[in-house]
């Protein structure tokens, strides 16, 4: 209990520390919700939403930042992942508007905790495709959904 006490204020001052660099709408991104899905190897994966408004369990309405995190679900605590295109950790993508393609993001995922509802509470620090930094921590509320990997 104290080891993840002291990783939650490590990350939060590393958090406060670096501070926050966000461009256009990204600084919107208050809702945050995950779910199950697959990793390319059809392993089980875990993907987590943020969004500028409340997000739907079968998609996010732009501008949203989603990423997905190669392992599952209860294998996520005490985590930090390496999010990339060459990542073998994990995958992430920014959605500013229905008219524009995606954008990769580069950065890290830590996860701090799972709780008995399954809701996902971390950080994320990564830098978007334009150069802007997006750096927030998140409580993402658990959405199964039907999911068969391999």
């Amino acid at each position: 209990m104290a080891t993840l006490m002291l990783r939650q204020v490590f990350c939060l001052l590393t958090l406060c520390a670096c501070g926050t660099s966000l461009t256009g709408t990204a600084a919107e991104l208050q809702f945050a919700t995950a779910t199950n899905s697959c990793a390319p190897t059809d392993a089980p994966a875990v993907s987590i939403t943020l969004s500028a408004r409340p997000i739907s369990v079968t998609q996010a309405d732009p501008p949203f930042l989603a990423v997905s995190l190669w392992t599952g679900l209860g294998e996520l605590a005490g985590r930090t992942f390496r999010i990339s295109t060459d990542s073998s950790d994990g995958f992430g993508e920014y959605h500013a508007t229905r008219d524009t393609r995606a954008g990769p993001v580069t950065g890290t995922v830590v996860v701090n905790g799972v709780a008995r509802d399954s809701s996902i509470a971390g950080a994320i620090d990564v830098r978007l495709s334009d150069g802007s930094r997006f750096v927030r921590r998140f409580t993402a509320a658990w959405s199964p959904t039907r999911t068969r990997c391999g």
